[in-house]
């Protein structure tokens, strides 16, 4: 049997060294391997995941692992320590088990699952996480949101041109902010750090993207694109907002919420 660990092996918080002990017992009553992917390019992963026959998670911090959520949607079983939102993924599945961090509890388990001859259903938890299901309800959520078109006198067609405001341009909000404009759209960020701003109003982007940069400069250059780093000199009259500001994951597992709630709070007095 082939079991697969999906991370680096340097990275401490993933545990490699505690993943090779439970296989080093798992081998007393059964015949594995592991095997290991790192630095791949995605699209060889699923490779991995469909030669082998269980994924094994013994991560010490995890948010929402997407390694957990391939490995499902290939019908992959899998072995976790409890970690991130596992517990939610895992459901009533037959072929996921969750266990405590230590090497005998992973090799039973795993021996577990291996021995589990049962139809695997693992696709089945996850087919609601497909790209187009969810780009289809955010388009929904955003026509719900936005409700603003304006008639295009010369063709006579209708167009959405809006006015957007982004909190927090970091590489979610950038890159936001440039597609959105580029559309048409006219975009204001919202970010604190002063360096950035500064940067994103000379058009200069300050993570690495394809193409990022030349859209940054049409859109400053046009002015569909300026960046604020005092939301009191915002205006008022904005059809749509994005909250675009990190979620980092705590030593605990847990999403920090910290920037969440103080851009809720800069919201509340901004409106």
């Amino acid at each position: 049997k082939l079991i697969l660990f999906a991370a680096s092996r340097k990275h401490p918080r993933k545990r490699y060294g505690l993943a090779t002990k439970a296989i080093s017992i798992l081998k007393q009553k059964s015949n594995c391997e592991l095997i290991v992917c790192e630095n791949e390019n995605p699209d060889k992963v699923p490779f991995y995941m469909n030669a082998a026959d269980c994924l094994i998670l013994t991560s010490t911090h995890e948010g929402s692992p997407n390694v957990i959520k391939e490995a499902l949607a290939c019908n992959l079983p899998v072995v976790s320590v409890e970690v991130g939102d596992v517990k939610e993924r895992k459901g009533n599945l037959k072929h996921f088990e969750i266990c405590d961090s230590k090497p005998e509890e992973i090799a039973k388990a795993l021996y577990r699952v291996l021995s589990n001859e049962n139809e695997i259903n693992n696709r089945e938890s996850v087919l609601h996480l497909d790209e187009n299901i969810i780009t289809t309800k955010l388009i929904a959520i955003y026509h719900k949101a936005i409700k603003k078109k304006l008639w295009n006198t010369t063709n006579g067609t209708t167009e959405l041109d809006l006015k957007i405001l982004i909190w927090g341009m970091g590489y979610v909000g950038i890159v936001t902010a440039a597609c959105l404009s580029k559309l048409g759209h006219t975009v204001t960020g919202v970010e604190p750090n002063l360096e950035k701003v500064a940067m994103l109003n000379n058009g200069k982007s300050p993570i690495l993207e394809p193409k990022l940069e030349k859209i940054l400069e049409d859109a400053v250059e046009s002015k569909s694109l300026k960046t604020l780093s005092d939301y009191n000199k915002l205006e008022t009259d904005y059809d749509v907002s994005f909250i675009c500001v990190g979620t980092p994951i705590q030593p605990n597992g847990a999403m920090s919420l910290n920037q969440l709630i103080k851009v809720t709070h800069s919201i509340g007095e901004y409106i």
